[in-house]
């Protein structure tokens, strides 16, 4: 069974394996190209089979679930886009440093 040739999808996007490399029973690194025409070596562990007993299959396209950014290179793994991650984290940090005080002050 070759991948060469196969479609993937990076980050929710549909990728074509042209070349594999690796040693065993499966490619470390493979040779994609994007839908844009640019082509990036990359692992295999990451791409997601390409779900082609639909026609004409609309991508899903990535959203944060916070403000809704669309932007697929800003979407983080935990679904928000870096600025939502940044704000929330440091809101978080700030609730945990009042909350630090406080308990000091008692």
């Amino acid at each position: 069974m070759t991948i060469i040739g196969r479609r993937y999808l990076e980050k929710g996007r549909p990728v074509t394996v042209l070349k594999k490399w690796g040693t065993g029973g499966g490619p470390r690194n493979v040779l994609i190209e994007r839908e844009d025409g640019t082509k990036v070596i990359r692992p295999f562990r990451g791409l997601r089979k390409y779900d082609k007993g639909v026609a004409g299959q609309e991508v899903k396209k990535l959203r944060c679930g916070f403000c809704g950014d669309e932007d697929p290179q800003n979407i983080r793994s935990d679904g928000l886009c870096g600025d939502c991650h940044n704000e929330l984290v440091q809101d978080k940090y700030l609730s945990l440093a009042r909350e630090m005080f406080e308990r000091s002050g008692k």
